[in-house]
């Protein structure tokens, strides 16, 4: 994207995964077939290069075909008069044309030669990584392979309506979840032949990667990358007093992550994908409490260009379905966005989706008559001890309340959600530096009284 924006590549109209062409519309270029896919050819010849040579294209390190021609400029010009002056425009084009596309290539081998040296120890490590039997990619795991990974399922580290999730170690030391599905889950082979196969084509780094699977002795098991930091409703439930509570910006964060994820979903894959169990306990934190979607068991590919919905059996999580969704079976990626609103008020409040007081109310009806009333601090988590920027929490439960509209007309896109996300940060950061400024300037002064009214004994 930054080759087609340096050169102003107008005319093409890339989007998503350039590695899958099944999916995306991208031209000019082909990749290996290996596990982890990689461009190997560029070809912007006719492309009516502008501008210069981004050193992005360093980053191409597997490239070994790099065309920058423009067979356009060496046609002669059909309005001249004469033979001889078309030779001559012909002649002055090769010459111009050549010493400009020697120039360019000449600079981008050098860029490639010089991320070459940089990263070469570490490109011959994925080589061989990709040759071995525990590859980056999505495999086959046997029943035996799937005993010894997980020490003969010793740990438990999660339990749901889909089986049991283990905790194991591959031989080169990566850490791993098993999920074992369950006989008496709603999901089904269906299900889980829908996972394997969608995890095996997208790939984005707010989405957990499939590291492989297993379909032996009528088992149906995924193995996943590790999270550590377990799912996002553990943590948000988990009101002990020694907790590990998230600040406010760290929640930002991690609904920005999850939008992002969403984002690629919705935009980056043609057709599109809608997720249909958006909730929190499907939103897994890494070691730095990043996030990234899981549980692609309910997916399915969204409407195409030109149509505005799917019509299909309603599934999801109670509390998360899309209402409109529920009532007419039709479906379309602002399902998704009323599931991701839902989230974003748990992340908000502390409160999980159905909230179960004297009776169960929904959080959006929990939510609104507070924020309509202008009580935004009766909505937040009393987890955050009211350290978080006043400005932020109103902007965020709006997004958030945008999202559960009923209607799936008024609700914003994935993209106009990450755009707020990343503006309610902004002020929380701002809040926190001005804090934090205040509280310098605070010790400052203290010293200097201290000082003053102190004076050291002679």
């Amino acid at each position: 994207m930054d080759i087609k924006d340096k050169l102003r590549l107008t005319n093409r109209s890339w989007a998503g995964d350039p590695c899958l062409p099944e999916d995306y519309p991208w031209d000019a270029l082909t990749c290996n077939e290996a596990p982890n896919r990689r461009i190997i050819t560029l070809d912007l010849s006719g492309s009516g290069l502008n501008g210069e040579i981004p050193a992005s294209i360093a980053n191409l390190n597997e490239l070994t075909s790099l065309i920058f021609q423009n067979p356009s400029l060496l046609r002669p010009n059909a309005s001249e008069p004469t033979q001889k002056k078309s030779k001559k425009n012909v002649f002055m084009a090769v010459i111009s044309v050549s010493a400009t596309m020697v120039l360019l290539f000449a600079f981008a081998f050098i860029l490639i030669r010089k991320r070459r040296k940089i990263n070469g120890t570490k490109i011959l490590r994925m080589r061989k990584r990709k040759n071995s039997s525990n590859s980056d990619g999505a495999r086959p795991f046997t029943h035996s392979e799937i005993v010894k990974i997980t020490n003969d399922y010793e740990k438990v580290i999660g339990q749901g309506g889909y089986g049991t999730v283990f905790y194991g170690r591959l031989a080169d030391g990566r850490e791993v979840a098993v999920k074992i599905l369950s006989k008496e889950s709603r999901q089904g082979v269906k299900e889980f032949s829908a996972e394997v196969k969608l995890l095996m084509r997208v790939h984005h780094k707010h989405l957990a990667s499939l590291i492989g699977f297993s379909e032996e002795d009528k088992e149906k098991i995924l193995v996943y990358e590790y999270m550590p930091n377990g799912n996002l409703y553990s943590i948000l439930s988990d009101k002990r007093s020694n907790s590990k509570v998230l600040n406010w910006e760290q929640r930002i964060q991690i609904a920005l992550s999850a939008a992002q994820g969403l984002e690629y979903l919705h935009y980056g894959c043609k057709p599109p994908i809608v997720h249909r169990d958006i909730k929190t306990s499907n939103i897994l934190l890494n070691e730095k409490f990043e996030a990234k979607l899981a549980d692609f068991g309910l997916s399915r590919f969204g409407p195409k260009e030109g149509d505005t919905h799917i019509s299909t059996t309603v599934m999801g999580t109670l509390g998360y379905v899309d209402p409109e969704y529920y009532i007419t079976n039709q479906l379309n990626v602002k399902s998704d966005v009323y599931s991701f609103g839902i989230v974003l008020l748990e992340i908000i409040s502390g409160q999980p989706a159905i909230i179960k007081e004297e009776e169960a109310i929904h959080i959006v009806q929990w939510v609104t008559p507070k924020v309509v009333r202008g009580d935004i601090e009766s909505v937040m988590d009393p987890q955050l001890q009211g350290e978080y920027d006043i400005n932020s929490a109103w902007k965020a439960a709006e997004i958030a309340l945008a999202c559960t509209s009923q209607s799936a007309m008024q609700r914003p896109t994935m993209s106009d959600v990450i755009c707020e996300l990343k503006g309610c940060i902004e002020l929380e950061r701002s809040h926190l530096k001005r804090r934090s400024s205040r509280k310098e300037s605070f010790t400052s002064i203290s010293m200097e009284s201290a000082i003053l009214f102190h004076p050291s004994t002679r």
